[in-house]
């Protein structure tokens, strides 16, 4: 589980320029892989239904994102059960 969620991840990193540009086409073919892999994790482990939980790693995640302050992207954020 851990290796699926590790290699989600790190899928939905290829915009990193750690990376470099040859794992990004564009930022719309990274939200399209990264809307895919979110299905395919979700489909696969379920994801966790605790209102609590789910609001505070929705609101660290915000928080996080809005440090990126790029506007290419759109993130959500959930607990794999």
């Amino acid at each position: 589980m851990l290796g699926a969620l590790a290699t989600a991840i790190l899928i939905l990193s290829t915009s990193n320029p750690f990376f470099g540009p040859s794992f990004a086409a564009s930022a719309r073919d990274d939200v399209t892989l990264g809307a895919e892999v979110a299905k395919q994790v979700e489909q696969q482990f379920g994801l966790y239904s605790s209102p609590e939980a789910n609001l505070y790693v929705r609101q660290l995640g915000e928080r996080l994102a809005a440090i990126a302050n790029d506007p290419r992207w759109k993130f959500t954020f959930q607990i794999v059960d």
